[in-house]
C-alpha cells in the first residue's frame, strides 16, 4: 500500500512539474510571437521622426530616415502612393506651410502585414494640432500612421491617414473664380470631352483647387467654377498655365476651345491679384467676404 501510494504521490509531482513546464514555455513561445527583435529599434526611430518637426533642422533629420525606394501611402483623395521625391515634397510642404506641430500619440503599437505576422514596423493612433502659417488658422486633426522599415533601418513603407480635405477646408481662406465663356465653335463631343481631360490634369497637377467644374448656361455657353484653398492657390494655378509651366500646351487648348467674357472673384482678393488680372487684360469683378464658413 505505502508503494502504491508512493507511486501515485511521484507521478502526482511529475504531472504537476510537466505542467508547469508547458505554462512556461507557453507563455515564452507566445512573448517571442507577439515581439520583433527589431521594434524596439523602429519605435524609437518613429518617434524621433515625429519629434524632429519642430526641430530647426528636422526637415533634414526626417528625409535622412527615408530610403531611396520608399513608397508613402498618402491621406489625400486619390490615395497616391508617393516615391520619394514625392513624399520629400509632401514633408516640404508641411514643414513650410505649418508652425507650432505638434503630435499627441494615444497609443504607439507593433505594425503587422496582412497575414497578421509582426514586421518590426510601427503604427500609431494620435492627435495633430497646429497654425497654418498663411491664414492663421489652427488645425485638431486626429490620425492614423504606419512604418516599417527595411534592415539598415531607414522608412520603406508608410502611410497617412486623416481628413485631408477637411484639413484643407479648416485653413483655407477660399476664394471662388466664376468664370463665363463662349464655346469657340467646337463640335459639343469634342468640347466636353476636352473638358472631363482638362478637369482630370487639374485634379492631378493642382491639389490646392478644392474644385473644378464646367456648368452649361446657355446656348454655347459655358460657366467655370474654380474653387482655390487660398488666393497663393490661384497664382500657383496661373504659373502653370503661363510660358514654361506644365499645363501651358494644355492652357493654349483651353483657349482654343473657349473665349473667356467675364470673371468674378468671391472671396478676399488682394491688390496684387487685381493688378495680376488688369495685366492680363480679363473683364473681372469682386465680391469681397464679409461673414460666413466653409464646412
Amino acid at each position: 500500500m505505502y508503494y502504491i501510494n508512493n507511486k501515485l504521490s511521484q507521478m502526482k509531482n511529475t504531472t504537476l512539474w510537466y505542467c508547469y513546464f508547458l505554462t512556461i514555455s507557453f507563455i515564452i513561445l507566445s512573448c517571442e510571437q507577439n515581439s520583433h527583435p527589431n521594434y524596439e529599434r523602429n519605435l524609437e526611430s518613429t518617434q524621433n521622426f515625429f519629434n524632429y518637426i519642430n526641430e530647426n533642422d528636422g526637415f533634414e533629420k526626417m528625409t535622412s530616415m527615408l530610403s531611396e525606394e520608399i513608397k508613402h501611402q498618402s491621406p489625400t483623395y486619390d490615395g497616391k502612393i508617393r516615391n520619394y521625391n514625392e513624399r520629400i515634397e509632401e514633408l516640404s510642404g508641411y514643414f513650410n506651410g505649418f508652425k507650432n506641430l505638434k503630435y499627441e500619440a494615444n497609443s504607439w503599437l507593433p505594425n503587422t502585414d496582412k497575414n497578421g505576422n509582426l514586421t518590426g514596423g510601427v503604427r500609431t493612433y494620435g492627435t495633430w494640432t497646429g497654425e497654418f502659417v498663411e491664414t492663421g488658422k489652427e488645425i485638431s486633426l486626429n490620425s492614423f500612421h504606419y512604418y516599417n522599415y527595411n534592415k539598415q533601418g531607414k522608412i520603406i513603407n508608410s502611410g497617412d491617414f486623416f481628413d485631408a480635405t477637411g484639413m484643407l477646408y479648416a485653413i483655407s481662406d477660399e476664394q471662388i473664380h466664376v468664370v463665363e465663356m463662349t464655346i469657340n465653335g467646337k463640335d459639343k463631343a469634342e468640347t466636353v470631352d476636352f473638358m472631363k481631360y482638362y478637369s482630370k490634369i487639374m485634379k492631378q497637377r493642382e491639389p490646392n483647387v478644392l474644385s473644378w467644374k464646367f456648368l452649361e448656361s446657355g446656348d454655347n455657353k459655358i460657366t467655370l467654377i474654380e474653387r482655390y484653398l487660398n488666393e497663393q492657390a490661384w497664382f500657383n494655378h496661373l504659373k502653370n498655365v503661363s510660358p514654361g509651366g506644365i499645363s501651358e500646351e494644355d492652357f493654349k487648348k483651353f483657349l482654343e476651345f473657349f473665349s473667356v467674357n467675364k470673371i468674378t472673384v468671391h472671396g478676399n482678393a488682394s491688390d496684387n491679384l487685381k493688378n495680376t488680372f488688369k495685366s492680363l487684360g480679363f473683364s473681372v469683378n469682386y465680391n469681397s467676404l464679409e461673414a460666413g464658413f466653409t464646412r
